[in-house]
């Protein structure tokens, strides 16, 4: 599908996906359980539809924009992001610098493009200072920012094979036993990394037996 151009030339997300839903999944060392909110989305971009979010299922005014630059191919060439969340102890004064700075605020786009297309290696942290220099030039000093902490972020999916287990046994012992009889072994794909993951005829029939224990 061709996605088509805002004025600024950064892709429009918002006019691709359309009307629909957005769900936020929140978890944590902290949390027991993870937290499911979810919103319709009110313009179809993304920018806008997770500051709703935050507004309508966290009560939080936030400030969201996303920047996308594809080339000519299709492909990415650079991709940003920026949240801005005001503190419960704000200074009344730095909302009215972060609204005065609004109009000026930058193409998100074409500064993730800008501050990561300099030759070399330079580190995540280094990138990230040049964009958050560039992307709150004309604020006022007492205001400007700050970098408190750069965390190490890493995509990783915490899906196992004993979470898939309890997937298998929650079919209970008659389906479990149907699946041995037909097919005689089993895969099961994590829909967010896409591991596969392969349960052969021993391992279906334990699978079987715990859930044939269990009532199920």
């Amino acid at each position: 599908m061709e996605i088509p151009e805002k004025a600024d030339g950064s892709a429009d997300l918002g006019a691709a996906l359309g009307k629909g839903t957005l769900t936020c999944i929140r978890d944590g060392i902290d949390m027991e359980e993870p937290y499911t909110g979810q919103v319709e989305l009110v313009s179809g971009g993304i920018a806008e539809d997770m500051a709703s979010y935050f507004f309508q299922s966290e009560q939080i005014r936030t400030l969201v924009d996303l920047g996308v630059k594809l080339r000519e191919d299709g492909t990415v060439a650079s991709a940003g992001g920026l949240i801005v969340q005001l503190l419960p102890d704000a200074d009344d004064r730095a909302v009215q610098a972060l609204e005065n700075w609004l109009p000026s605020m930058p193409s998100i786009s074409e500064l993730a493009f800008e501050v990561s297309a300099f030759e070399g290696t330079d580190s995540v942290e280094a990138i990230m200072e040049r964009f958050m220099e560039k992307a709150f030039q004309g604020m006022p000093g007492e205001f400007s920012v700050r970098i408190l902490e750069t965390p190490d972020f890493q995509w990783q999916c915490d899906c196992s094979e004993a979470k898939l287990e309890q997937v298998l046994i929650s079919l209970g012992s008659s389906e479990l036993d149907a699946m041995i009889e037909e097919d005689g072994q089993a895969e099961m794909t994590c829909q967010f990394c896409e591991k596969t993951y392969h349960f052969d005829k021993k391992h279906l029939q334990r699978l079987s037996m715990i859930a044939a224990a269990k009532g199920l």
